[in-house]
């Protein structure tokens, strides 16, 4: 077993247009690949139906892998949206954290995941300090007596708990491993409030041994040969001082994964759009344009930030070509 830590909420979509090749068409004599499902970060919408339906419903049945399930969910949030720093912590955490009920909520939505292995809820405020030797030994700012500092030590939080959430996946996906002799073929690490809305095509429409998949920095679907040391490495970066988050408080978390994280550790060409689908027109998805793309559509994702509405937030989407 795992060591259980604690248990926050947000609702993301991703929906794809129909696909070609269903799960009966893979060949009878490809295996199963094995996949690790990791879902790391504010709970937010978690604990609402849609979440685990989509990813039952459009991910887990269609794409036909074995799943085996880790999640790390955060009740207290970041936010710089409050007038002052007292006002943002209500508004971080309202409405995420009735906390009985709520984290009940969460354990019985993340129980419907298959083999779920590893369930952290995180009840306390993670808080991140800068490592020793990188300068500032106490907190991100200095100095708060402008009165609006607080919202750039509220962005280093944000940003420097995304790639700990990504080590996170990788630290238990290595240490499952290691006890079970399993080896995962495919890891999608994603946010909590992320689901599908659509059917994503079955795993044979994938090169998922050698590309990779990513949506800004809010899924990533990684061949397991780089899957562990790629989720790992944007916070070993942080630790050892070489993290763009130490120098330029205006980098985002995609170009943090990039430049000092995930990106290092693709291999050649895993980064690169599958050679099948990357000239197919965008506009066009009917596979007379692109007959080699067994992938009809890119699939579109969205960040949910209300309750159970699929709407009002920033889209993106898991590439129809994928790529990273």
């Amino acid at each position: 077993r795992f060591p259980t830590m604690k248990f926050v909420q947000f609702l993301l979509v991703v929906c794809s247009g129909e696909y070609i090749t269903e799960l009966s068409q893979c060949s009878q004599s490809e295996k199963r690949p094995n996949l690790a499902l990791c879902l790391a970060g504010g709970a937010r919408t978690f604990a609402d139906g849609h979440v685990v339906n989509g990813y039952i419903k459009n991910f887990i049945d269609p794409f036909g892998a074995n799943v085996t399930t880790f999640l790390y969910l955060k009740l207290h949030d970041r936010s710089t949206k409050g007038k002052d720093r007292a006002q943002n912590l209500v508004m971080a955490t309202d409405n995420h954290i009735g906390f009985g009920d709520h984290i009940e909520a969460i354990r019985r939505e993340a129980e419907r995941l298959p083999s779920l292995v590893s369930l952290d809820i995180i009840q306390h405020d993670v808080i991140f300090r800068h490592p020793p030797g990188c300068g500032k030994n106490r907190s991100f700012v200095a100095d708060n007596s402008t009165g609006t500092a607080w919202r750039l030590e509220e962005l280093w939080q944000m940003l420097v708990g995304q790639i700990y959430n990504q080590y996170w996946c990788g630290i238990q996906i290595e240490e499952y491993s290691k006890n079970t002799g399993v080896f995962f073929d495919i890891v999608l690490k994603s946010r909590p409030d992320v689901t599908f809305v659509g059917q994503i095509p079955p795993f044979c429409a994938f090169d998922y041994r050698t590309k990779a998949c990513s949506a800004r920095d809010w899924m990533f679907m990684l061949p397991g040969i780089i899957a562990i040391k790629a989720l790992k490495r944007g916070y070993q970066e942080f630790l050892r001082c070489n993290t763009l988050m130490n120098r330029n408080k205006t980098k985002i978390a995609e170009v943090v994964v990039r430049a000092t994280g995930m990106g290092k550790e693709m291999l050649a060409g895993m980064g690169e759009p599958d050679k099948h689908c990357k000239h197919c027109p965008h506009n066009d998805p009917s596979p007379e344009s692109c007959p080699e793309c067994k992938r009809k559509s890119a699939t579109p994702l969205r960040l949910i930030r209300r309750k159970g509405v699929p709407s009002g937030s920033l889209p993106g989407a898991l590439p129809r070509a994928c790529g990273f």
